[in-house]
């Protein structure tokens, strides 16, 4: 909903696996921890009723499904007029940053260690446009991000050059 007319879209990706994966490690390391607790206790005998084990559960269930919501709803695009991240927190706030693709000066790709292992990444991407520059954080395949802006760039610039040759020949045919 969010394209303009004649817009498409080339490249789309939400934040890498690892992400979620990240938000959700403490939570699932405590329940795991309270799960161990309580077959503990049931082994020594402690502990006769699991009645409290099925609202830890039902819990658990509704933090991943949150988590899920939140890294699902994330996404960057590269479309033949613009690029753009949008992040969204369910029932909290969205926001929208976006620069137009031919004010795209540089792109920068930072990938750690564990990045390189599991092929995501960092984009820093430079603009003309009022808002300077945009992080892309945590993508997949960052390098493929930065091979669709250049060509999308590469595209733009064609496309200007092709008016502009027309505006001439139109001038000279006129004088």
């Amino acid at each position: 909903p969010w394209l303009e007319p004649g817009e498409l879209v080339s490249y789309h990706c939400r934040r890498h696996w690892i992400v979620f994966v990240r938000a959700i490690s403490f939570s699932t390391l405590f329940f795991a921890g309270f799960a161990a607790l309580v077959i503990w206790l049931t082994l020594r005998s402690a502990l006769h009723s699991y009645g409290f084990v099925i609202p830890a559960v039902l819990l658990y269930s509704l933090l991943l499904a949150w988590h899920w919501t939140n890294w699902r709803n994330d996404y960057f695009a590269v479309t033949n007029y613009r690029i753009t991240h949008r992040e969204r927190v369910a029932f909290l706030y969205e926001s929208r940053s976006e620069a137009p693709i031919d004010r795209v000066q540089n792109i920068q790709v930072v990938t750690g260690f564990l990045g390189q292992l599991l092929h995501f990444g960092d984009l820093t991407i430079e603009t003309a446009a009022e808002m300077g520059s945009m992080l892309f954080d945590h993508i997949p395949w960052p390098e493929r991000m930065r091979e669709a802006i250049w060509k999308q760039l590469a595209r733009a610039q064609a496309a200007r050059r092709a008016v502009q040759r027309q505006l001439i020949r139109e001038a000279l045919a006129t004088h």
